[in-house]
């Protein structure tokens, strides 16, 4: 996931798995140090991610992986698709 410093209607724009996302600039400039945004294939909802890893017991056995700690509905665009697409290139190259 990665964020372009575009912004429309108070909404900064991103993009995820080659599409265009958004959410709200000033949460998204309030995320501390240590989290960050990531997004599924198929979910439409990012997750917060803490990088500090935290044990997780799985059959058994401990293993410490990245926590979710919370998710974030993006909001819609008011953009014209050509416009996203290209904000969406000029970021993934």
């Amino acid at each position: 996931m990665r964020w372009s410093n575009w912004t429309t209607g108070g909404a900064q724009i991103g993009a995820v798995h080659g599409r265009p996302v958004a959410v709200h600039a000033d949460w998204l400039s309030r995320l501390e140090a240590g989290y960050r945004n990531e997004c599924s294939p198929e979910n439409p909802l990012l997750r917060i991610i803490c990088e500090a890893a935290s044990p997780t017991v799985i059959y058994g056995t401990v293993h410490a992986k990245p926590a979710i700690v919370g998710s974030v509905v993006p909001v819609q665009v008011e953009a014209s698709p050509a416009v996203l697409q290209a904000i969406v290139e000029e970021i993934s190259d």
